[in-house]
């Protein structure tokens, strides 16, 4: 007798079909670009610094050295005296990496309490280079025992030898004070090796 019409088709051969995909195939991972592959290192620990003024505690040097300890020894502040009274304007450090790594990207500014509300972050490839300002990411923000941390992400630039942190507005009625500048990047420190240890805070996003 022929089929009747009406009846359900035959379903199909595979007792166990597979659900219909609904939106767009899913698409295969991405493998690590050469960039998410490296390690930042710390290239500053030990490097040459230099600020446009002395100020009124240790020389600039001590900003790339690993103590921070002594409340007077271990910082530079842009201050007149031992009051803390802010030298007017605005001010700079800069420290020399010896050579331009990789790519830049993280610095960590660890000031004392008389932290900064505004500063820049530039760098150049050589002595008689022009300065660039660096992209921001993101900052975050610790404060704990006289420490102000500031983790400053950066966009990754490359050929930056010489950095330059320019303060323009300090945070209280003190002149600013640093006690560590570290510049984190591609490549080999160039400053020598350093048995380095630093203060590591909580932190919480400030931009």
């Amino acid at each position: 007798t022929g089929a009747d019409p009406a009846a359900p088709r035959e379903a199909s051969l595979n007792p166990n079909p597979s659900p219909v995909p609904h939106g767009p195939p899913e698409r295969a991972s991405s493998p690590p670009t050469e960039d998410t592959l490296v390690t930042a290192e710390l290239l500053s620990a030990g490097c040459p610094a230099t600020a446009d003024v002395h100020g009124n505690l240790s020389p600039p040097t001590v900003i790339t050295s690993q103590q921070s300890s002594d409340w007077l020894k271990d910082r530079w502040q842009a201050a007149a005296d031992l009051s803390g009274a802010p030298l007017s304007g605005e001010h700079w450090v800069e420290v020399d990496l010896l050579r331009a790594p990789g790519k830049l990207t993280r610095v960590v500014l660890d000031f004392e309490t008389a932290s900064a509300s505004e500063y820049a972050i530039s760098c150049r490839g050589e002595s008689q280079g022009g300065w660039r300002d660096l992209e921001i990411l993101s900052k975050k923000r610790a404060s704990r025992n006289q420490h102000v941390v500031d983790e400053v992400d950066l966009a990754g630039t490359a050929g930056c030898r010489h950095v330059k942190l320019t303060i323009r507005k300090p945070d209280t009625v003190w002149g600013t004070s640093l006690w560590e500048m570290r510049i984190y990047g591609q490549g080999t420190p160039a400053c020598g090796a350093v048995s380095y240890t630093h203060l590591t805070l909580p932190t919480k996003r400030i931009v």
